[in-house]
């Protein structure tokens, strides 16, 4: 199986709760976590995580508008 890995960046302010929301949305839609980075700077909110979306279970474009919608 040839694995399809890419690259999600995620920008906001910082909130409670913001990770696991990200991550259980990506695991909900077969997307499988390579690496996480994240760090806050200044009260921004910054994570990039690799992941391999070989199973993806939805289109990238609902996956952007999911993500977006997690405020």
């Amino acid at each position: 199986m040839t694995r399809e890995l890419t690259e999600i960046t995620v920008v906001g302010g910082d909130k409670t709760g913001l990770i696991a929301r990200v991550t259980s949305l990506l695991f909900e839609r077969g997307i499988n976590i390579e690496d996480l980075d994240q760090a806050v700077r200044e009260g921004v909110f910054r994570m990039t995580t690799r992941v391999d979306a070989s199973d993806l279970e939805t289109s990238r474009g609902e996956l952007r508008r999911a993500l977006a919608e997690l405020g």
